[in-house]
């Protein structure tokens, strides 16, 4: 039997109320700045997607087409699309280089992820607007794969990433910024 209560050696959870900082959403002119200058690039349906119904940037690109009804106006956000972190895949001789640089790179963790939170978890109704541009997004897609032709590697994501043959680093836009 124990005879002192484990529970007072616990540290009680910090209450810093006074750190919490109010969120400031964007204002109308920064959401329009901001979907001025995403409707440059490729994929720009995204940022509409996350500023309209607050997706986390990883939720955004964790959407693939079969969590989306467009007839229902519905989108089911469940997974997380991790950043890309690599290993070494030399064995015979290293190549000098760092991981992500290595010619022979090895994927060191999944693509995707459950959400961070059960909450996280949810199904969110798309307004009508945000129907549209996902509609055209489709199109503007379909378009780019039959262009790629054998190069597109379908993994049926919402916002796809760029031919094998193209690596995100050297992809650029006629303005010479990357996508």
């Amino acid at each position: 039997m124990t005879v002192e209560n484990p529970a007072e050696k616990a540290n009680a959870p910090r209450l810093d109320l006074e750190e919490e900082h109010e969120i400031d959403p964007y204002s109308v002119v920064e959401i329009k700045a901001l979907m001025d200058e995403a409707s440059k690039h490729r994929n720009s349906a995204r940022w509409a997607i996350a500023l309209a119904l607050g997706l986390r940037q990883g939720e955004a690109l964790g959407l693939k087409w079969a969590d989306v009804d467009l007839k229902a106006g519905v989108l089911k956000v469940w997974r997380s699309r991790n950043r890309p972190k690599y290993k070494h895949g030399c064995t015979k001789k290293p190549c000098g280089r760092k991981p992500g640089f290595c010619p022979e790179r090895q994927l060191a963790r999944p693509e995707t992820a459950p959400t961070k939170s059960r909450a996280g978890r949810r199904t969110i109704g798309l307004p009508e607007e945000l129907t549209a541009i996902l509609r055209e997004h489709r199109r503007q897609q379909a378009a780019e794969k039959k262009l790629a032709r054998q190069l597109w590697t379908d993994g049926y994501w919402m916002f796809a990433g760029l031919p094998a043959s193209r690596s995100a680093r050297t992809w650029t836009t006629g303005s010479g910024k990357g996508c």
